[in-house]
């Protein structure tokens, strides 16, 4: 095997840093232990493909896997690098095992010479922004069944467009107890990117759905604050726990 290659027991070995909200480690797994199989047969030549063998994976099945998002799960940024290096891996052992012939290798086209006058101009692409608060707020779902009941999702989505939308502006003073005095020292607490990854809905016979709802609140969690480091030690110790 070429230097600086990925072996299949590098695959199957590949750990990863566990953070309070990614990739389900079981998904992880289930498609890292395919993959260090499939490339063994792939470098074995045909003699590892049996007749009753599925077809080994593809680089495009690889990049097209998706994750579901779960408490304590692997860092999202690192699967999705080295599952690249894997797709690579892929269709290097792919083209080794089954190069194609001369005859049916195509030579690169020329582009066609256009003079600049003609050419059409070419729009720049804007990525799009963070939602606004009030996008946050109408934020729906489709549904499906079983789903997260949808007054709970809502109430909550409006809670965080709240949150949102008071960024940067003075905290309030929290509002007492009933009977209770006001300390001026209490304020109302503040939504941080671990309330937005805990949050947990009830379950209901039909509702929003349950992927999707998942994914959102990664995406919303992304534009609020970290939790302080002591905070942090504190919830992945919790995690490792359970």
């Amino acid at each position: 095997m070429t230097s600086g290659r990925l072996a299949p027991q590098d695959v199957l070995n590949r750990t990863f840093t566990r953070v309070v909200r990614g990739y389900r480690r079981r998904e992880v797994n289930r498609l890292l232990r395919r993959a260090a199989t499939d490339l063994a047969r792939l470098r074995n030549g045909p003699a590892a493909a049996g007749p009753g063998l599925p077809a080994p994976l593809t680089p495009e099945d690889v990049e097209q896997a998706r994750f579901r998002p779960a408490l304590g799960g692997y860092e999202m940024n690192e699967v999705d690098e080295f599952l690249d290096l894997v797709s690579e891996e892929l269709a290097l052992a792919t083209h080794e095992r089954d190069p194609l012939p001369r005859a049916a290798v195509r030579e690169p086209m020329e582009p066609e010479l256009v003079p600049a006058a003609v050419r059409e101009p070419v729009e720049p692409e804007v990525a799009p922004g963070p939602p606004s608060p009030a996008e946050v707020s109408r934020r729906s779902f489709t549904q499906a069944s079983p789903g997260y009941l949808t007054d709970e999702v809502d109430r909550f989505l409006v809670r965080a467009a709240q949150a949102l939308a008071a960024q940067g502006a003075p905290r309030r003073a929290a509002l007492p107890a009933p009977g209770a005095a006001p300390r001026a020292t209490e304020v109302e607490p503040q939504i941080n990117r671990w309330h937005i990854l805990r949050q947990r809905f009830p379950l209901g016979p039909r509702g929003y759905a349950l992927h999707e709802v998942d994914a959102y609140l990664v995406e919303l969690a992304a534009m609020f604050p970290e939790p302080d480091p002591d905070a942090q030690r504190e919830i992945l110790r919790q995690l490792r726990l359970e």
